[in-house]
């Protein structure tokens, strides 16, 4: 396998979408310097990419289908986007920065994105609407939409959501492996039909909601329950809002307040 070392500063200023793909035997970049990424088009990296130094999309996506290691520093401009799609990608101690977005995606179409998120700082919105995000204890202090999904790792490690989530969309989403999801201030809502956009939990994980979570879906929603149970624990306020029915399978505990105002 080949390796493209990057000492020094690595600028894509391509007028159009650009790639860096990856032959028979695969292939490496390394980043130890500055990668900038600067047109509004998409950067497909098919290589492993490996970063411990600072990578600047800023503008358009930055799409990641390879894998690889990092423990640089991304900032994601405001209107771009840092986006993993494929490939197993280990994420330790990263810095993900700036007004933009750092996504975890799927194409539906053959493997998906492993991303292990190890601790770090990320002050980014963050969406995740597919593949598997896993890791150590991780905090995303921006806003969040999960839209697609899983969520899974060891019952020694949580993904924490500071600021508001929006969970939304008809796709499942999966928190399993025993993993806490925290979350402070949450709007369940948009799924589309009766039964979507249903929050599956398994393996023993649980969901804790500190702040207030709403659901706000027009059609019957469902906390499901999986192999190895799941719990939704309330410490804050849940409201239940639209004229439907929510089926709750999972273990339901509550000191909080629930409002079931239709």
């Amino acid at each position: 396998a080949g390796a493209f070392n990057n000492n020094g500063t690595f600028t894509d200023s391509n007028g159009f979408d650009s790639a860096i793909n990856a032959g028979g035997g695969g292939g490496i970049f390394n980043n130890f310097g500055t990668f900038n990424k600067q047109s509004s088009t998409t950067t497909a990296v098919g290589t492993q990419f490996n970063s411990t130094g600072t990578v600047n999309v800023n503008a358009g996506t930055m799409l990641m289908n390879g894998g690889g290691t990092n423990t640089g520093v991304f900032n994601v401009a405001n209107g771009a986007k840092l986006e993993y799609r494929n490939g197993s990608h280990t994420m330790n101690s990263v810095t993900t920065s700036g007004a933009g977005t750092f996504e975890i995606s799927t194409e539906n179409v053959g493997a998906d994105a492993t991303v292990a998120l190890n601790g770090g700082t990320h002050t980014t919105a963050f969406v995740l609407s597919g593949s598997v995000l896993t890791g150590t204890n991780h905090t995303f202090q921006g806003l969040a939409t999960w839209s697609g999904g899983t969520i899974t790792g060891a019952a020694t490690a949580s993904t924490t959501f500071a600021n508001d989530l929006t969970i939304t969309g008809p796709n499942s989403k999966t928190l399993s492996g025993g993993r806490s999801v925290n979350a402070g201030n949450t709007n369940w809502t948009g799924n589309t039909g009766n039964g979507n956009n249903s929050i599956n939990i398994s393996g023993a994980s649980v969901f804790n909601s500190s702040g207030t979570f709403t659901d706000s879906n027009t059609f019957d929603s469902a906390i499901n329950v999986g192999n190895g149970g799941g719990a939704f624990n309330n410490s804050g306020i849940f409201n239940k809002q639209p004229n439907t029915a929510t089926a709750v399978g999972t273990q339901f505990n509550s000191t909080g307040t629930v409002n079931v105002n239709a």
